[in-house]
């Protein structure tokens, strides 16, 4: 997957995409620097994790509400790159559940 962050107004997103229509998305809000961030959205905790399999409604699986878990460990954190690796399940909104799991990224900022 071609790999893009962007780390603006304390938003970082971090997302893998090819040709199919697969991606990949990692969104942390309020991150201080490097350390292991939750995933899965509660009262608490906003950051995320989304895998895309298609263009179909069901081919998006997402850890928003509550919908899955799993975390993003963030190696890496300047002003110009950010690197990690991460792993969670997520639903779609079907309640079908998927893994992605040893994922890791490094991309300029």
């Amino acid at each position: 997957l071609a790999v893009q962050a962007v780390n603006t107004n304390d938003v970082l997103t971090v997302t893998g995409s090819d040709n199919s229509a697969h991606q990949c998305n990692i969104t942390l809000l309020n991150i201080p620097g490097t350390g292991t961030y939750e995933l899965g959205v509660t009262m608490t905790n906003p950051n995320t994790g989304r895998w895309t399999a298609g263009l179909e409604q069901n081919d998006t699986y997402t850890t928003s509400l509550g919908q899955g878990s799993g975390s993003c460990t963030i190696t890496e954190l300047t002003a110009s790159k950010v690197s990690g690796t991460f792993n969670f399940t997520a639903k779609n909104m079907a309640g079908t559940v998927v893994s992605v799991s040893e994922g890791s990224f490094s991309a300029d900022l």
